[in-house]
């Protein structure tokens, strides 16, 4: 078997983090649009986004 370069792992567990993370946020967004009484959920959320972005 081929033996994997370092490139190979990252570009896999980057793309693999970045489908990961849409899908969180996705779900994060229909929570919030569905819920509008969460007000103790969104600070934190919004903390959080300002931590990825």
């Amino acid at each position: 078997m081929p033996q994997m370069g370092p490139l190979m792992w990252f570009i896999l567990l980057s793309s693999s983090f970045l489908v990961l993370w849409t899908i969180i946020s996705k779900q994060i967004f229909n929570l919030k649009m569905s819920s509008p009484g969460s007000s103790a959920l969104k600070p934190r959320l919004s903390a959080s986004k300002w931590m990825w972005w």
